[in-house]
């Protein structure tokens, strides 16, 4: 007898912890949101936070409400619009203080303080490291955009301080990966407006056409370069996100799935999700 009551208790807690506090739809948020699973919002969301950020060293100027807005916009013009309130409601994107603590951050041009990229030697590059003492002062927005999902009671229970600490981590980790995507594929934009730039100047003739065409010709040379490395960059970092979502998240959620459908105990449930 004691056995059978303990049985509806526990059946009844897990009953409304998915009926009542929407246990599911939280973990499905988590992994859409955090996890970057819902692909169109994320692709929004950095084309929103690219027209805020670019041009800034600093997070200076850069306030809640204006990633507020951001993020409606992503949810607005995305399919995570049709996601519950009660999911909605619990998003909100902030700047985290100490950014994500690396020091192998990079900036897409000149590094804050510099007039071009051009060094002593002329040796200049796209990509500049800027942990020397003159650029620590600089701050890439970039490195404090986080994402947060509030969980609330008692769904907190199961998805723990402990767990958001790593869901965090996750997610740092994946949206940078898509910020090293969207990096490489604005550099492709601009290289092709660059080579129809040299492309109008060749045609245009004139009485430096020779010393035009020999350095249209040297500049075409780089850009294919350029083109041969960014494309293999590419193929990485496509195939590395390919893997974590499919092979490892999307692989995890299904057995987090069958493990939650077999779960007889709020325990056990606690269990599956660590």
């Amino acid at each position: 007898a004691t056995s059978a009551s303990s049985a509806r208790i526990h059946r009844r807690i897990l009953d409304s912890l998915e009926s009542e506090h929407h246990l599911t739809d939280h973990l499905r948020a988590l992994k859409q949101f955090l996890f970057l699973g819902q692909g169109d919002f994320v692709s929004s969301l950095v084309v929103g936070l690219d027209a805020e950020f670019r041009g800034r060293t600093s997070v200076a100027g850069i306030y809640d409400h204006v990633l507020a807005g951001v993020l409606e916009g992503a949810v607005r013009n995305t399919n995570a619009r049709f996601m519950p309130h009660h999911v909605l409601s619990n998003l909100r994107a902030r700047l985290a203080a100490g950014g994500n603590g690396d020091a192998d951050r990079y900036w897409m041009g000149p590094p804050p303080g510099r007039a071009s990229l051009d060094d002593d030697d002329g040796d200049g590059r796209p990509l500049v490291p800027w942990d020397e003492e003159s650029d620590r002062s600089a701050q890439d927005p970039w490195d404090h955009v986080a994402l947060e999902y509030s969980i609330p009671s008692p769904v907190d229970a199961i998805v723990h301080s402990g767990s958001m600490a790593a869901y965090t981590r996750i997610f740092r980790f994946l949206f940078r990966l898509r910020r090293v995507e969207w990096m490489l594929n604005d550099s492709w934009r601009k290289s092709t407006a660059l080579n129809h730039a040299i492309l109008r100047e060749t045609k245009a003739g004139g009485a430096d056409a020779p010393l035009v065409a020999t350095a249209a010709e040297h500049a075409s040379f780089l850009l294919r370069r350029i083109s041969t490395t960014r494309q293999t960059m590419l193929h990485f970092i496509s195939n590395l996100q390919s893997y974590l979502m499919f092979e490892v998240l999307e692989r995890g959620w299904e057995a987090l799935a069958g493990s939650l459908g077999r779960a007889r105990t709020l325990d056990d449930v606690i269990r599956a999700h660590d």
